[in-house]
Order: C-alpha cells, then structure tokens, then sequence
C-alpha cells in the first residue's frame, strides 16, 4: 500500500512539473538539447517553423549595443528602419515614403502612414525623431552618425534631419542596426531601466523567447503592417552552435533548416547529400588583424610593414576558408567604391621583413599576444608560424566571439584577428575603425593619424560617388603606408541550407530576407 502511495505522488509530482515547466518567470522556454530535434510536422504537413542555426549569440535586444552580424540577423527581422539593405548593401525604402534634400544639409523624409507597431499602435515621427535622436546624442552611433546634427518631427508622418556637412551616404547610415525605429514611449523606459528584454518593433516577427547563450526565438507578426509582403513561416528559432561541424551535422540530420555560416572544411562531406544544398555568394567581410599601435614595438611603423611582409596571405585563406575568396592587402573590401588592389605592393617577403625589423631597432625579434575566435585558430597558428621565421613569438588567445574585440583592443590587446562588412562607402567604414572619433569603439589599433583626420571631410564633398573615389584612394595609400593593420583577405561566403527549404537569400555579408523562408 505504502508503495502504491508513493507512485500516487510521483505521478501527481510529474504531472505539476510538466505543466509548470513550459516557461520560466522571465517568460523565456527550456531550449531543445542538442541531439534533440523540435517537432517534425506530420505527413502532408508543411513545416512553418523555421530554425537556424548561427556561431554566436546576440549580445541582447538593444540595436544601438552592438553591430554584430549575430545581432543584425536577429534584430532587422523585428525592427524597422527608415531604409534597408539589398542584396549588394545599397539602400532601399523601407519605413520611407518619401525623401527630399531641401538643402545641402537638410533632409525632409516622409514615413508610410500604414506603419505601425507589433503592439498594434502607429508608428509616427515622433518614434522615428526618437530612435534618431537617441543614436546622435548618446554617441552610440559613433563615425556613422557623427554628421547628424538632429532629428525633428515636422508632422505626424514626416521628420527633418539636419546635418552639420553634406552627408550623401545618410541613406545608407539609416540603414545601419543603430538606425532601428522603436516606439518612443519604449525607448525612454528602455534606456533609464537598461531593460530591453521584451522589445517592440514593426517588422515581420516579434519576440518569441530567449534563453540566453542556447537560443532566441521569434515568432510572426500578426499585425504586420504590409499584409501583402507578410513573413511566410510562422517562426524562427536561432539556435548558438560554436562547432561548425556540428551546425552541419544538425542540417544533415533535419534538426535544423539553415545554418548562417557554413565551414568550407566540410565541403566533401556534403557534396553528395542530396538532402542539404550549399549557397555562395561574394563578400564584402574583410579579415584582418589590427595591431594596437600604442603597443611597443607595434608603434614603429617599420615593425608594422614588417609583419606585411612576413605574413603568407595565401597561406592563411587555405587554411583558413579552404582558398575561397581572395586574398587583400588593403584597408577596403573589393566591393567598395575606390577599392585599391595592394597600393603599396606588399608580397609575402622574408627578407624585405627581416631587414625592417632590423631598421626598428628590432633585428632579434619579439613577442605579442594574438586573440582569436574558434573560426580563426587555424589563420592564428599560420600566422604564428609564417612570424617565427623573422624571429617574432606569437602566444595565441582565445577569445569566445568577436563581440569580445572592442573590450580587448581597450583593455589593451596587442593584436587579435577579426572582420568587418564593408558598406560600399568608405565613408562609413574607414572613420569608423581608424578614425580618431572612433577610438574605444572599433578603432582596435588605437590608431590616430592627423593627415587622414584632416581629408575624412573629402567623402562627404558630393553628392556624386565619382567625385569622392580619388580621396577613397587616397585614404588607402596612406594606410598601406602607415599600416595600423594587417590586412588578410576577404573570403568567399556560404551557407547551408536543408535541400527542400526555399526563399533562401544572401547579401555580401549574411544571409537576409528570412520572412521569405518557406517549405
């Protein structure tokens, strides 16, 4: 009998665990384990829950926090901006009906009246001039919004913004994470608590749940405010899975649909699996390895060249990307405006690195730390050899994810490999990793050099690209001269995608559109 009770409880107990386990007091789900698939929908149902599986979390839900691309494939899917990214990063309208300059400093921009938020509440100038004028006073959008003087409300549906110089790349500034549109009365409450954990947007999905370092979740938005261009799955789940062979196993066996990144090591495996299919496109993503400058002897221009010279580029993309993509000895990505192919003709030179050293003072080598992610251990251990021959001790460090950089390069990093997705305007990428407005941002080498500071103004000069190009060369010239950084390559960009998934999509820096994803 006493046995008979003690059953009774255990399946009472089970029965109040298995209805009280569903979600935690912070509204967030237990995630799937790994090895764990979700619910496969039942023969002749179309899967509408989509999941995807991406390195790296997001650092949370506050689009002016990090500009990852972790968090841009997660945050543009629920927030608006005033213009979007297309497939080759030029800008489009998104919340943009229209836009006029009115003068050289002056841009009147009308928003769609249909726009509204997930919460069914209208999206108005007011929200716009809010999110704007967030980004200008708080410094948080660094070189990017560094010309936004401010951000008025001229009407309910319309909005000026005023610059302090010619500024013909706003477009696609207000493209950027730190251009998200949020409810005003949200942000205030969001910004004075630091609480961003159930945001507000108006784009396709709203937030689902988050499990912090495993998964986020969002779900559609039923109070879309485009019907007619609505997300056509009812969900997607990110799952974080830092092993890049383990993303491919979890696309292989179905346990998930699409993985962001997809390792060229892994090529053969998937060839003749016709159950996965493989996407490529080009690249803007440069890698490369800022030196901090303020480091001795990184603050020797010499000993900077030298480690141009010393570093086998080719080497470090096949071991790194496997050959795909092609290697860069510039500041810029080949899809930028102006790009320059090696202006100061570095080759991969022994003896030319040798004597620089030499020149610096520095004939017996050295040693410094180089911080790198997971995906880049195998470019850290080429580098650490192709340096030993010149006589220079590389102590590789991990770190977790390029979120951690900017951290590092402040706590006084000596070099790390990282990258960046460059726009196609130079404008809004070299100040903003070696402009001095950037410094303790992502200026990671702590470089500052006057001359460049003082020709910056030149990309803002026309409305005319042409007549910007020569002084985007003429950045470059100067830092191939100077060498804050070494320079590396920029790879060739895949993803891996379950065969029978349609509506996948790439841009020259991730995958996008996913509300097109379907079954």
């Amino acid at each position: 009998m006493k046995k008979v009770r003690v059953l009774a409880w255990i399946l009472i107990l089970a029965f109040i665990l298995s209805a009280c386990g569903g979600s935690g007091k912070d509204g967030t789900t237990a995630a799937p384990q790994p090895g764990e698939t979700t619910a496969a929908p039942t023969p002749g149902e179309v899967k509408k829950d989509i999941t995807i599986l991406m390195p790296s979390d997001i650092t949370g839900f506050d689009p002016w926090a990090a500009s990852s691309v972790y968090n841009q494939l997660v945050l543009w899917q629920m927030y608006d901006r005033l213009y979007e990214l297309d497939e080759d990063k030029k800008p489009s309208p998104q919340l943009t009906k229209e836009a006029k300059m009115i003068s050289d400093t002056e841009w009147e921009i009308k928003i769609k009246e249909e726009a509204k938020f997930s919460d069914n509440t209208p999206l108005t100038s007011k929200d716009v001039a809010a999110s704007i004028t967030r980004g200008i006073e708080s410094g948080l959008g660094g070189a990017i919004f560094k010309p936004l003087q401010s951000c008025e409300v001229i009407d309910e549906h319309t909005v000026k913004i005023t610059t302090s110089t010619p500024y013909p790349q706003l477009p696609v500034a207000l493209c950027q994470l730190i251009a998200c549109i949020v409810p005003a009365d949200y942000l205030a409450q969001a910004t004075a608590s630091g609480d961003w954990s159930n945001p507000i947007g108006s784009n396709r999905y709203k937030f689902g749940n988050r499990v912090p370092g495993t998964s986020v979740t969002l779900v559609k938005n039923e109070n879309y405010w485009n019907p007619d261009d609505a997300a056509k799955n009812e969900s997607l789940t990110y799952k974080i899975v830092p092993e890049a062979s383990t993303r491919t196993i979890m696309i292989q066996t179905g346990e998930a649909d699409l993985s962001s990144e997809f390792s060229t090591a892994d090529m053969e495996i998937v060839k003749n699996d016709d159950k996965v299919k493989v996407y490529s496109h080009k690249s803007s993503v440069m890698v490369f390895m800022p030196l901090n400058c303020e480091y001795e002897p990184f603050t020797h221009k010499e000993v900077r060249q030298a480690l141009n010279y010393a570093i086998s580029r080719d080497n470090v993309l096949l071991v790194n990307a496997d050959g795909y993509g092609v290697t860069n000895y510039t500041y810029l990505s080949p899809t930028c405006y102006g790009w320059l192919d090696n202006p100061s003709g570095y080759s991969y030179n022994v003896d030319k690195a040798k004597e620089l050293l030499k020149q610096a003072g520095y004939e017996g080598g050295f040693s410094f730390d180089l911080y790198v992610t997971q995906a880049f251990t195998a470019a850290g251990t080429q580098i650490q050899s192709d340096l030993k021959a010149v006589g220079i001790t590389v102590n590789i460090k991990m770190m977790e994810s390029l979120d951690d950089v900017v951290k590092l390069a402040t706590d006084g990093a000596h070099a790390m490999i990282t990258t960046w997705g460059a726009n196609p305007e130079p404008t809004l990428v070299l100040p903003r990793l070696v402009g001095e407005s950037a410094l303790g941002a992502y200026n990671l080498a702590h470089y500052v050099n006057p001359e460049l500071e003082a020709l910056w103004a030149g990309g803002y000069a026309s409305q005319d690209v042409n007549d910007r190009i020569p002084y985007y060369k003429q950045w470059q010239e100067i830092l191939c001269e100077d060498c804050p950084w070494v320079p590396l390559y920029v790879g060739e960009l895949f993803c891996l995608a379950n065969a029978n998934l349609q509506g996948v999509q790439m841009n020259t820096e991730q995958i996008f559109k996913l509300h097109e994803l379907h079954y």
